[in-house]
């Protein structure tokens, strides 16, 4: 169909092993700071494995489809540090400059952005003000354009051990109308 967004086709597929919902093994922690209070973190995914991990190691066992997907974030106190800490020496914050005004969209703003270059540390002032600025712009937009497609993307891959699926491609808008 030529204003067709999206296109589907069936995959085949020859056996269904079982898959398994089961955590990742953790990553390793991030390192604490050697004077003052800190935190320290590490995460894990969960998401489907082709071994099995033994009993009471996963949530759930599938032959087919199925959605297996999360993330979990484990912060913890680190160990108090030294009493020769010296004090805190103020890191403030700081801006980047501001980028180009872009090019005014049919509305009639103009848009810029700056980033954060520097951030502030426990004892330094954080930034106040904006990462984004918009003015008022002229602009003539009552041309009509016609709606332009992407070139369609690759077929995406067949989900693995999973029969009677599908896979797709897709395009994007390039052009309103």
């Amino acid at each position: 169909d030529v204003r067709a967004a999206k296109e589907t086709t069936s995959c085949t597929s020859e056996c269904a092993e079982p898959l398994y919902c089961a955590w990742t093994e953790w990553s390793g922690s991030t390192s604490c700071a050697q004077c003052g209070p800190a935190t320290t973190m590490r995460n894990r995914a969960l998401g489907f494995i082709t071994s099995d991990p033994g009993a009471g190691q996963f949530f759930f066992k599938v032959i087919g489809e199925s959605e297996c997907a999360g993330t979990q974030l484990n912060v913890s106190l680190c160990p108090s540090a030294s009493s020769s800490c010296t004090t805190c020496e103020p890191r403030n914050c700081a801006f980047s400059a501001w980028g180009e005004w872009h090019e005014p969209t049919c509305v009639g703003l103009c848009e810029r952005q700056r980033t954060i270059e520097v951030t502030n540390n426990e004892c330094g002032d954080p930034c106040t003000g904006p990462l984004l600025s918009t003015k008022k712009c002229s602009v003539e937009c009552d041309k009509p354009k016609d709606c332009e497609f992407s070139a369609w993307s690759e077929w995406s891959q067949c989900p693995p051990f999973q029969s009677q699926s599908q896979r797709s491609r897709s395009r994007t808008i390039v052009q309103q109308p």
